[in-house]
């Protein structure tokens, strides 16, 4: 893999055990370490998850209601 690499994940813990889902999202977690420049896009429905991933994860950018609350970034030239 190199530093241009994107790896996208969709809702992959959705049906596992929370020990699994931690076990995975620290995996994740290893590979950003391990490979800087990689980037990493996942979803999910799984709140704690996110918490793991992302313990002081702000509000903005975050969905509520179905409605995205804020963007966190801008997209070059907007």
């Amino acid at each position: 893999m190199t530093g241009s690499t994107i790896v996208l994940i969709d809702e992959t813990e959705q049906h596992l055990h929370m020990v699994m889902r931690r076990r995975l999202i620290n995996i994740i977690k290893n590979w950003a370490r391990e490979y800087e420049g990689m980037s990493f896009v996942l979803t999910s429905h799984q709140v704690d998850s996110m918490r793991i991933l992302a313990p002081k994860l702000e509000e903005k950018g975050l969905v509520k209601g179905g409605c995205l609350v804020k963007p966190k970034f801008r997209l070059p030239n907007e």
